[in-house]
């Protein structure tokens, strides 16, 4: 399924839908930091979210450059935690999508939710999968009670096998569970029990994230042992991939690992090809040919602004937006097993990669860049001069072999993929 899509940017396969409510604020967590207080409020906010949700589909599908791109094959419903939305809310939402793009649920190859486990029960998931749901994604982050409860992660143990086991009897194939490794208060031997676990319960896919602590309550702390956490985090990094190879889980990206045919379409096609896709939501990003675009963070913002907007357009990018953005895509590539395919990377950007890396060592070509008009902001020649230490630091990695061309891809060598050189770059989440 995954050459199907991840070298074809002349269409739109895949729309995600940001629901930015959660239970509880987990006090490891970053991402709701982005929120106010708000996601907490599904109760007051549910009936004008989904109206707000439901009129920048209709919007978006007004806007005629995008909608005749679309052509809807993977739709995934991610937060936030989209499960705790009611059956007929999430029908609502995704009746609304179809129908506004003109798609039909039986084309769809990948229906997918995140959830907590907490958030589900049999009815519900026996539900969902009627509605075409084929994919679930369940945030368990550790089975061990005592981590959970410390991490303020309100989450029964047992409820999530219960919720497993349900997933599993009403037909889902496609299962996969996000793990967090890392977390304060847990060690290696935590680990090593959640990685027994996960294999006796035989998900079809795993996330495994490096938890990392910037803008949490335990960040401050953490900087006083970044050292010796970063080095804990490779040496656990490395376990976990060792255990789960052997057990027959491919690494393909980062921090996934699939079952063969079971990669998450969603993450090859937004996160790592940075391909172009529909998003929705607070907060959701989205990306119109190689732009890449995210709507207002805060909820009821979003909702105010929704609900009031006739229209839609895309904002403008600037040249630094675009350079920042193929380093990203650089990284991004480099993160797959087999690396960046030269050939596609070359015939999309209209450049030689190599020879591009280069240029920015090349001090006429420096000088150049640097003349342009936008850099007489002095913030944006900072974050330009940013830029160029980092493509800098991708040819430093081709010059000592940490990087290797090998046919027509470049590569991060095995013996590099978790390590000190890499970590901080590229792995660390």
């Amino acid at each position: 399924m995954r050459d199907e899509f991840f070298l074809d940017d002349k269409f739109i396969y895949y729309a995600y839908i940001q629901i930015p409510f959660c239970k509880s604020r987990c006090s490891y967590c970053h991402w709701s930091i982005k929120y106010n207080d708000d996601i907490l409020s599904i109760d007051r906010l549910r009936k004008p979210f989904v109206e707000a949700l439901k009129k920048e589909i209709h919007l978006r599908s007004r806007f005629a450059q995008e909608r005749e791109k679309v052509t809807l094959q993977v739709i995934h419903f991610g937060g936030g935690t989209p499960s705790l939305l009611t059956v007929a809310e999430l029908q609502d939402i995704l009746n609304s999508l179809l129908h506004a793009y003109g798609q039909r649920i039986e084309d769809m190859k990948k229906v997918a939710i995140e959830a907590r486990p907490d958030s589900l029960s049999y009815e519900k998931v026996r539900y969902l999968k009627a509605m075409g749901f084929n994919r679930i994604s369940i945030g368990l982050q550790t089975f061990n009670q005592r981590v959970l409860d410390r991490v303020q992660r309100h989450v029964d143990v047992e409820q999530c096998f219960r919720s497993f086991d349900w997933i599993r009897s009403v037909g889902f194939e496609d299962v996969s569970i996000d793990m967090l490794y890392g977390l304060p208060h847990q060690t290696f031997e935590d680990v090593k029990r959640d990685m027994e676990i996960v294999l006796r319960l035989k998900p079809d896919h795993i996330d495994a994230y490096p938890w990392n602590p910037e803008n949490t309550a335990f960040a401050k702390n953490a900087e006083m042992f970044a050292e010796t956490e970063k080095n804990k985090k490779i040496a656990w990094a490395s376990y976990i991939k060792k255990t789960l190879k052997e057990n027959g889980y491919a690494n393909y990206c980062h921090v996934c690992y699939a079952q063969p045919g079971k990669e998450n379409i969603m993450q090859l096609i937004s996160a790592n090809y940075l391909l172009p896709y529909l998003g929705f939501g607070p907060g959701a990003e989205y990306i119109f040919d190689t732009h890449q675009a995210k709507n207002i963070i805060d909820i009821g913002e979003y909702i105010d602004h929704r609900m009031g907007a006739n229209h839609f357009q895309y904002p403008d990018v600037p040249r630094l937006a675009q350079l920042n953005e193929m380093f990203n895509i650089i990284i991004r590539h480099l993160l797959l097993d087999e690396g960046i395919d030269l050939n596609y990377f070359n015939r999309r950007y209209h450049l030689d990669l190599e020879k591009f890396l280069l240029s920015y060592k090349d001090p006429e070509h420096l000088q150049k860049e640097a003349a342009r008009e936008e850099y007489n902001d002095r913030a944006l020649f900072l974050e330009f001069a940013n830029m160029v230490k980092n493509l800098r630091k991708i040819q430093e990695w081709l010059e000592t072999g940490i990087l290797e061309k090998n046919g027509k891809y470049l590569r991060v060598k095995d013996e590099f993929k978790i390590s000190g050189e890499t970590w901080d770059d590229m792995y660390k989440g």
